[in-house]
């Protein structure tokens, strides 16, 4: 298996990013922080002979740091959210509920200790593990050990990382202390992203990727490999708003 952790601050663009490879609204896109605890997303695979023969489903698999462990899917979530109920006194009423809550409501999310997503999607490869890590901020919004464990999983898990910067704010002092403080030995290994590259003129764009480059370099990597995206675009919308319709 090849392991991605796709890593960024808060408000980066980590979870559109992650729903854009999916082509799927599974992570709640919100610039708050999420679970300490990484999410692993990999394509399904078959539970039982029949899955097997028909198709597989999308399974989600979360630990609590009480002993309580959970595998369900769309139409046995049911256990689970009655546990939510129980212990935290939230009420869940789908499976997309029941993502969100365990991954963006702070009073849930800092009791997981493994999340495992399987989704029913040809958009991830059959040996690839999809790891979205805890976003990072300085502040009070650095909630518990999420630079720690970011920076484990880089280290000890990742074959490869994906390091996200929003375009408004690219290379910040908090990601640059982070490369060099938490995973300075691995950062060849990683590839940036500039995220919501549509919010800025097109002829600036460049600018942005060489700036992110020249940092890169005084950080000792060579050749950095600098792209732009805008995940976004790539999700399905109600309505494309009248400002970005040539963007887009």
């Amino acid at each position: 298996q090849i392991h991605v952790a796709v890593v960024g601050e808060f408000n980066s663009g980590k979870s559109t990013f992650v729903n854009a490879l999916l082509r799927e609204r599974i992570l709640k896109e919100a610039g708050r922080p999420t679970t300490a605890a990484a999410t692993h997303i990999t394509r399904s695979k078959p539970h039982n002979l029949l899955q097997f023969l028909f198709g597989t489903k999308s399974y989600v698999t979360v630990d609590f740091d009480d002993g309580h462990s959970f595998v369900f899917h769309k139409g046995n979530y049911s256990r689970c959210s009655a546990y939510i109920q129980q212990t935290y006194n939230i009420q869940t009423l789908s499976l997309y509920d029941v993502i969100q809550v365990i991954t963006t409501v702070q009073e849930v999310a800092k009791h997981v200790i493994h999340l495992h997503l399987e989704q029913k999607t040809k958009s991830i490869p059959k040996n690839m593990v999809i790891i979205d890590t805890p976003g990072f901020n300085p502040g009070e919004m650095n909630f518990d050990n999420h630079l720690q464990i970011t920076g484990d999983i880089v280290s000890n898990v990742a074959d490869m990382a994906l390091i996200l910067m929003p375009s408004t704010q690219p290379m910040s002092a908090t990601l640059v202390n982070f490369l060099k403080t938490n995973i300075h030995r691995y950062i060849h290994r990683c590839i940036f992203l500039v995220t919501k590259v549509d919010l800025i003129p097109a002829d600036e764009r460049e600018l942005v990727y060489e700036y992110v480059r020249k940092h890169v370099r005084q950080l000792g990597v060579h050749s950095p490999c600098v792209y732009g995206i805008s995940a976004r675009t790539m999700l399905p919308v109600k309505k494309i708003p009248d400002s970005m319709r040539d963007v887009w």
